[in-house]
């Protein structure tokens, strides 16, 4: 029996935060003996049209396989997207969901508290080093979480009856310029801050350097803490005291709420995971730091590793974007997939229609409505340790081919192919040991994918625009066959094959019997349709390779090679048997006959054809004479 499954939406998941949580949630899964699903997304990117496609992502699990759904809403950036999700979640989900996000709402709620722990550092900083004057910089850029540290800081000094000075509160954004203006307020005060307290690391790092070029000496002159914890903090001479991010807990907290909650063991709305301090050297105290070299060498292994994914990345795009074919664009995608780092698996599923011709498309070019399985998907390709696999089609009750999640416990991580609104399908990829390297710069690695399928669908939509209007412009609507000007254009390459192949060449001209009697006696729709009949009867005699074409009114020309007397008069025979048989099949109180004649000659120019076509034209109105004068001795003989 297979493992039971738990599915994790999340956005984002090559964030620090994201991934984080996510090993957190693989982790605690597999102690539980749980199977893991992510979902992810990128929205929020600002793609303008191409990110429509986001909300695909709802397209690709079946929810009635999951024993349980972790749903981080927090990282959808859209709201929108995250409306969609928790309204499918709460219409479609069976199985009990957690969402982890600031404040409980629809669904029970892991909450990490990382605004309260600003209460810590204040404490910190007025009883281990008895600080009565502590400044606050936040930051207008994320001003929702920075107002609610601000808040605790503000409730952290009264509780030790410290008087808030309002011209120690500042906000900046993370540029030089800005932080710079806040500390000038906060330096220009008539009694300077002992202490800044920051909204996070990243603004705390640049304080220090400004401070530090402005001649103060960290923590000697004025002390700073940050907050969430980066390396490049820890990292930091003096390493900067803040407030840590328990990314990992939070994932494995989750999975535990989630367990029990599958299990009926727990009815809480809520479960708090709380943030602690975590003291470095910026404060004044001898707290410890991740060794600089350590540090520094991670750096370069990382710029040197985005470097390489960068020319990879436009290399990529080069390669696929004159790709037409899918097949071939599965074939080289195989050696880009090899150089994925980590990566243990990767599959390309297609939905039925990924290639669908609009229906825009299908009105201009005629085309039939295509008869589409939307309950199957298409494994179109599949690598598992280097190996290609056989594609596949599979029923969409599960993401994936039963046998590729039978005995695994491999954790996949599933994002949606779109480009604008049109769902492509999705790409799964599993890493080895199950930690996560999902980068940044895969997004772009994806684009790529995205491109070149919409390529391939643009592709297939103008080959057949372009056909429609060749045949609007050489084909004739009435009959099918050639108009003057299609007839004129391929006669050129018709008469040249026939002349290296030094075949005869055969020209047959035809009109119709008593077309004017048809037309003044039934109407002009009728004419019209013993116009087509002939065409029928022409089309349905050549041989493979001949030109048939209606010239205009009722005069049609043929144009063949390697013909003899016998070959020509079996094809003139064809056409008057049509005819006959037609006659003697239809309802119609008139008779269709035709008139033709046709010249065969071994010796010809292109200049020549409209000669040799007049000389067929001429026997063929000697064909008619013939006809009435034993019509009009017939009539007599009758009187």
């Amino acid at each position: 029996m297979r493992t039971q499954k738990i599915g994790v939406f999340v956005s984002h998941i090559f964030g620090e935060y994201q991934h984080g949580f996510c090993q957190g949630v693989i982790e605690k899964a597999s102690e539980f003996g749980f199977h893991v699903d992510i979902f992810c997304t990128t929205d929020g990117e600002n793609l303008g049209e191409y990110g429509l496609g986001e909300k695909t992502i709802l397209r690709i699990p079946n929810l009635s396989e999951y024993a349980g759904i972790l749903f981080v809403s927090g990282t959808y950036l859209l709201d929108e997207l995250r409306e969609k999700l928790r309204e499918q979640l709460s219409s479609q989900c069976r199985c009990p969901v957690v969402e982890i996000a600031q404040k409980p709402d629809l669904f029970p709620t892991v909450i990490l508290d990382n605004f309260s722990s600003v209460q810590d550092l204040v404490d910190h900083l007025i009883k281990v080093h008895h600080y009565t004057r502590i400044a606050y910089l936040g930051n207008l850029r994320e001003d929702g979480f920075s107002k609610k540290r601000e808040k605790y800081f503000r409730e952290a000094l009264s509780g030790h009856n410290i008087p808030i000075r309002e011209n120690y509160m500042a906000e900046a954004t993370y540029e030089d310029a800005s932080i710079a203006e806040a500390l000038k307020h906060f330096m220009n005060a008539d009694e300077r801050p002992q202490a800044i307290v920051c909204y996070n690391d990243r603004v705390a790092l640049t304080a220090m350097m400004l401070l530090q070029q402005m001649g103060y000496r960290i923590p000697q002159d004025i002390a700073l803490t940050g907050f969430d914890c980066s390396d490049m903090g820890q990292a930091n001479t003096p390493s900067l005291t803040t407030v840590t991010f328990p990314v990992q807990e939070i994932g494995s907290t989750a999975v535990t709420e989630l367990i029990a909650r599958i299990d009926g063991k727990s009815s809480a709305s809520s479960v708090v995971v709380h943030a602690g301090i975590s003291i470095g050297a910026s404060c004044g105290c001898h707290g410890t730091s991740l060794p600089h070299l350590t540090y520094e060498q991670q750096l370069v292994k990382r710029i040197e590793h985005t470097e390489k994914a960068l020319l990879q990345n436009i290399n990529m795009a080069s390669i696929l974007h004159g790709v037409t074919d899918i097949d071939e664009g599965m074939d080289i995608l195989a050696s880009f997939v090899r150089e994925l780092s980590g990566c243990r698996e990767f599959y390309l599923c297609l939905y039925g229609d990924w290639n669908r011709l609009s229906h825009h498309i299908q009105q201009l070019t005629l085309a039939e409505d295509e008869d589409i399985d939307q309950d199957t998907v298409l494994l179109k390709f599949g690598m598992r340790d280097g190996v290609r696999l056989p594609e596949c089609t599979f029923f969409k009750h599960s993401p994936l081919p039963e046998y590729i999640y039978c005995n695994t416990s491999n954790v996949y991580v599933y994002s949606p192919l779109y480009f604008g609104e049109k769902a492509f399908g999705y790409v799964v990829i599993s890493y080895a040991d199950n930690i996560i390297e999902y980068p940044f710069i895969f997004f772009p690695w994806l684009m790529n994918i995205n491109s070149m399928l919409k390529s391939i669908c643009d592709k297939r939509s103008t080959s057949l625009l372009i056909s429609r209007l060749e045949d609007i412009y050489t084909k004739d609507d009435l009959t099918g066959l050639y108009n003057r000007q299609g007839f004129k254009l391929i006669s050129e390459q018709f008469l040249t094959e026939a002349e290296r192949l030094k075949k005869s060449l055969f020209v047959a001209v035809f009109d119709l019997d008593g077309l004017k009697n048809i037309n003044d006696t039934y109407g002009h729709l009728e004419g019209n349709f013993a116009i087509q009949v002939l065409g029928h009867a022409l089309d349905n005699s050549v041989q493979e390779g001949d030109i048939c074409a209606r010239l205009g009114g009722d005069e049609f020309y043929v144009l063949g090679a390697g013909y003899t007397d016998d070959t020509a008069g079996l094809f003139m025979n064809h056409v008057q048997k049509y005819l006959e048989n037609y006659n003697r099949l239809n309802t119609k109180s008139y008779k269709i006959s035709a008139s033709g004649g046709y010249y065969i000659t071994s010796k010809f120019v292109l200049s020549d054809l409209q000669e040799l076509f007049d000389k067929a034209d001429h026997l063929m109105y000697e064909t008619k004479k013939r006809k009435k004068k034993t019509s009009l001795n017939q009539d007599i003989h009758t009187m």
